[in-house]
């Protein structure tokens, strides 16, 4: 990807992903969005490590939405 795009491969990495997933037009805008999130620190760290913790730094609030609907601390 560098030797294509230079120092911008992890955004067209991004895009390319969400264009993978045009089967779901309307979530095309997030996907781009989000994979941005996660290939600027897979390129800059050179390590997919960081990735994997953005992504999974990124379901906290879902999980902790779910358990506290859940426990009926809300709703």
């Amino acid at each position: 990807m560098q030797g294509v795009f230079g120092k911008y491969d992890w955004v067209a990495n991004a895009v390319l992903f969400g264009f993978y997933h045009l089967h779901k037009p309307w979530a095309l805008p997030s996907i781009i969005v989000s994979n941005l999130a996660y290939s600027w620190p897979a390129r800059r760290f050179r390590s997919n490590g960081m990735s994997i913790a953005v992504h999974g730094v990124e379901g906290l609030p879902t999980l902790v939405l779910v358990l506290a609907l859940i426990l009926g601390w809300i709703g």
